[in-house]
C-alpha cells in the first residue's frame, strides 16, 4: 500500500479537542460556531485506488523487484467539507488524486459513497468531490478570503490521523501574495496532522481555506484560500466517475502522458560489477506523476530515477526485455529529479530517453 494516511508531511503534533456542544467564541465578535454545526458540515475521508510501485517493491530476499510499470492498491484517508446541499465536497487534490472511490463518514456515523468526481486543480492543490446521495446536506458558510487579517483568530477541522474529527484553534500569521497581489496562501498556527489534508479553516463561523501542509517540527500550517476553489464550483464542470479521471492501467494513462523531455544519447559499457550510465535533471512540479521511456533496439538497458534533494533512489524500471524500457515514478512534492540510463553490457549502448508528465 501506498500509505495509510494522504498528507504531504508528518507532524506528531497534539490535537486539542473542543469539548462537544461548546460554542468557540472569537474575541472582539459576536459571531460563534459550535461543535454541533461542525459536524453536520465536515467529513472524514475514505479513499481508495492504485499507485505505482516504481520498481521498489521488495521480493522475498528483500530486494527491489525492478517492475517500473507496476501498479498496487492502496488506501489513504483526508478531510473535506460540504459546500453545497447536494454534497458537492472540498477537499485537496492530493487527497483525491488516484482514487478510485471512497466514503465520507459524518462525525455521527453516516457514510455515504464517493464515486465522481466534479473539477480539480493540481496547481492549487484543490479537487471537488460528489456525495454519491438522494438527500440535501447542510453546507458550510463561505468567508472571503481577500478580507482576513493577520492575527484574526481561526479554527482548523480535520480527520487528523484517521481519528474522524478534530478541532485545533490558532490564529493567521501571514498571508501570501503573488506578483498580481492575489492571495495563494495563508500560514496559521492552528495545529494540523496528517489526515487533515482537505480540511476547513474557519474565522468564526465562516470557511476562509482549505488546509493542505506544513513544515515538521515547526508550528507552521498552511492553508489555501477558499477564494481559489469558488470557481471550481462553475455549473460548467460536469461530474465524471474516479475512475474515469484517474485510469488505472497503462494503456489508458499512455494516452495521457504529455512528453516534456526527449534526449538521444550513447551509455557507457559496464565496467566489472558497475552498471555504465549516463544521466539525467530534470524540473518537475508537485502532483505530477512522470513516465520515462527508454529505447534502445536489440539492447537492454535499465533506468534509475534519484530524488536530489534527499539523494534517495524513487524509481528502478528493468524488466530485463530488448528494446524498451518503461519506468513510472510517483511524484508527491518533488521539484527536481534525476532520471539514469544504465548499461550491464560490455559495450556501449545509444539510446532515446523520453519523460512525459501524465496528465490526470
Amino acid at each position: 500500500m501506498r500509505r495509510n494516511i494522504s498528507w504531504r508531511w508528518i507532524s506528531m503534533t497534539a490535537i486539542v479537542f473542543v469539548s462537544l456542544g461548546t460554542a468557540v467564541s472569537f474575541q472582539g465578535t459576536p459571531k460563534t460556531i459550535t461543535y454541533e454545526e461542525l459536524k453536520k458540515t465536515n467529513v472524514s475521508l475514505e479513499l481508495a485506488g492504485f499507485d505505482f510501485a516504481s520498481g521498489l517493491r521488495t521480493d522475498a530476499s528483500g530486494k527491489p523487484n525492478w517492475n517500473g510499470v507496476e501498479m498496487v492498491d492502496a488506501q489513504w484517508a483526508g478531510s473535506g467539507f460540504i459546500i453545497q446541499g447536494e454534497g458537492t465536497i472540498v477537499t485537496n487534490y492530493h487527497v483525491a488524486r488516484k482514487a478510485l472511490g471512497g466514503r465520507a463518514i459524518f462525525e455521527d456515523g453516516a457514510s455515504f459513497d464517493i464515486t465522481q468526481i466534479k473539477a480539480y486543480d493540481p496547481v492549487n492543490d484543490i479537487a471537488i468531490l460528489k456525495i454519491k446521495a438522494q438527500k440535501t446536506f447542510p453546507s458550510v458558510k463561505m468567508g472571503d478570503s481577500d478580507a482576513v487579517n493577520v492575527m484574526d483568530k481561526v479554527l482548523a477541522v480535520g480527520n487528523a490521523f484517521n481519528q474522524r474529527m478534530a478541532v485545533t484553534e490558532g490564529m493567521i500569521n501571514q498571508v501570501f501574495v503573488n506578483d498580481n497581489n492575489a492571495r495563494y496562501q495563508i500560514r496559521h498556527s492552528a495545529t494540523i496532522a496528517p489526515g487533515n489534508s482537505g480540511g476547513a479553516l474557519y474565522r468564526e463561523d465562516e470557511v476562509i481555506g482549505i488546509n493542505v501542509a506544513g513544515i515538521p517540527g515547526y508550528s507552521i500550517y498552511y492553508s489555501i484560500p477558499i477564494n481559489i476553489a469558488k470557481p471550481l464550483l462553475d455549473p460548467k464542470y460536469a461530474l465524471v466517475p474516479l475512475s474515469q479521471a484517474f485510469p488505472a492501467n497503462l494503456e489508458a494513462i499512455a494516452k495521457r502522458a504529455k512528453q516534456i523531455f526527449t534526449q538521444n544519447g550513447q551509455v557507457p559499457a559496464a565496467a566489472g560489477q558497475n552498471p555504465g550510465s549516463q544521466g539525467y535533471a530534470l524540473d518537475v512540479f508537485p502532483l505530477e506523476d512522470i513516465m520515462f521511456v527508454v529505447q534502445s533496439p536489440g539492447r537492454n538497458l535499465a533506468l534509475q530515477a534519484v530524488s536530489p534533494q534527499e539523494n534517495k533512489t524513487i524509481g528502478l524500471g528493468d524488466l530485463a526485455v530488448p528494446d524498451t524500457e518503461i519506468l513510472i515514478i510517483n511524484n508527491e512534492n518533488l521539484s527536481k529529479v534525476n532520471i539514469y540510463v544504465m548499461n550491464y553490457d560490455k559495450k556501449p549502448a545509444n539510446f532515446a530517453l523520453t519523460a512525459y508528465l501524465i496528465q490526470w
